[in-house]
């Protein structure tokens, strides 16, 4: 049986190119689905999901703010984040981005610890 819909979630540093990632997949060249920013600043305030079909399968790609912000609101963002997630009934995939010259740093290795300790499913193990 297939899935209905497939969940993505999308995760990583402020500046990793999450929202940008996010349009790429939905081609949308224009930005017009997630807002993109270019600096350290976080535009990406709340989750925000997505859903698109391509080749008659539904996909739900969820953009998410960034780690490590210079804000210094990752606490509040994971909360938001977790909060989300939890009106969702699965999360197939999560998606890392990170730059070029990143590491997976303290603040995004809380954020993946955080998510699967909510939302990894034991039993499949």
């Amino acid at each position: 049986m297939e899935k209905e819909i497939y969940r993505v979630l999308v995760i990583g540093r402020t500046g990793s190119g999450k929202s940008q990632f996010c349009n790429f997949i939905q081609r949308d060249p224009t930005n017009s689905i997630n807002e993109v920013g270019d600096l350290l600043d976080s535009c990406t305030k709340d989750p925000k999901s997505n859903i698109f079909s391509r080749e008659g399968k539904q996909y739900e790609f969820i953009d998410t703010a960034g780690s490590a912000d210079t804000s210094n609101h990752d606490k509040e963002n994971l909360e938001k984040l977790v909060n989300f997630l939890k009106k969702k009934k699965e999360i197939d995939y999560f998606i890392l981005l990170l730059n070029f010259h990143d590491k997976v740093d303290q603040y995004t290795r809380e954020y993946i610890k955080i998510l699967l300790e909510n939302f990894l499913l034991r039993e499949n193990f």
